[in-house]
C-alpha cells in the first residue's frame, strides 16, 4: 500500500490528497472455515472542509464509498482474496498483487474522479453514487461551501419529505396494545431517518445564520 501512497493506521490505509482523505479498510470473514480468511475491500472519500463544517454545527458525516465490488463494472457478488495459513508464498504474493491491481484499476480511478467538493456535487447529482455509502447531511454543507447557499436548503427540503413519505403509516402497520404501552409500530427505521434528519437541518440553518449572510434562513420543519 505504500506503493500507492497509503500509510497504515491502527484501523486502516490513508492518503491526502489536497484536501481530501481517502481511506482503504480490509475486512475479513472465516466462512466457518478454520485457519481462513477472506478479506474484502472497502474504501471511503471524506472531504476535510465538510468534516469541518460538520463538526462546528456539532454534526458527524461518514465518508463517501462501500465495497469495492459496486465500483468494478464486470464483477458479480462480494469481491473476497481467500488466504489461509497453509497457502504457499507464491500464492500469498499472486493475492496481493491482485489486490493492487484491483485497487490501481478500480479504487484510485474513482478517488481521482471524485477529489473535490465540485465532483463530489456532480456525481450526487447526476445519480452515480445509489449503490454507495452517501451521508445526505454532507450535500448541503457541500452546496454551502461553493456557494450554492438555495441548493442547499432545497436539498434538506426534498430530503425531509421523501422521509416523511416513507415514515407515514401504511395499510400493513401494527397496533400493539400491552399492559405497559399502546403504540403504534410502523417503519421505525424511516421515522428515525426523519427525527436524525429533522435535527441535522435545525443546526443547519442555524449555522448558516451564524455565518452573518445577509438573508436570513428559517427552519424547515417537518416534525410536530
Amino acid at each position: 500500500m505504500k506503493s500507492l501512497g497509503f500509510k497504515k493506521t491502527s484501523r486502516f490505509f490513508v492518503r491526502q490528497v489536497d484536501d481530501v482523505t481517502q481511506t482503504i479498510m480490509f475486512g475479513h470473514s472465516t466462512m466457518g472455515e478454520k485457519h481462513v480468511r477472506y478479506y474484502s475491500l472497502t474504501y471511503g472519500i471524506e472531504f476535510d472542509y465538510i468534516v469541518r463544517s460538520a463538526g462546528e454545527m456539532g454534526v458527524f458525516v461518514y465518508a463517501l464509498g462501500g465495497l469495492i465490488d459496486y465500483i468494478m463494472p464486470h464483477h458479480v457478488g462480494l469481491m473476497e482474496w481467500r488466504l489461509s495459513e497453509y497457502d504457499t508464498d507464491g500464492y500469498y504474493i499472486r493475492m496481493i498483487n491482485d489486490i493492487i491491481d484491483k485497487i490501481r484499476q478500480y479504487v484510485l480511478p474513482f478517488m481521482e474522479k471524485y477529489n473535490t467538493i465540485e465532483q463530489f456535487l456532480e456525481g450526487v447529482e447526476s445519480g452515480s453514487f445509489i449503490k454507495l455509502s452517501l451521508d445526505k447531511k454532507a450535500v448541503p454543507i457541500a452546496y454551502y461551501l461553493i456557494g450554492e447557499r438555495q441548493k442547499a436548503f432545497d436539498y434538506i427540503a426534498e430530503t425531509l419529505a421523501t422521509y416523511k413519505r416513507q415514515a407515514a403509516p401504511t395499510p400493513f402497520h401494527e397496533h400493539i396494545i400491552t399492559e405497559e404501552y399502546e403504540k403504534d409500530v410502523y417503519n421505525c427505521n424511516q421515522d428515525g431517518n426523519l427525527r436524525v434528519y429533522q435535527d441535522f437541518a435545525d443546526k443547519f440553518t442555524k449555522w448558516v445564520n451564524q455565518k452573518g449572510n445577509d438573508t436570513r434562513a428559517t427552519l424547515l420543519t417537518v416534525l410536530p
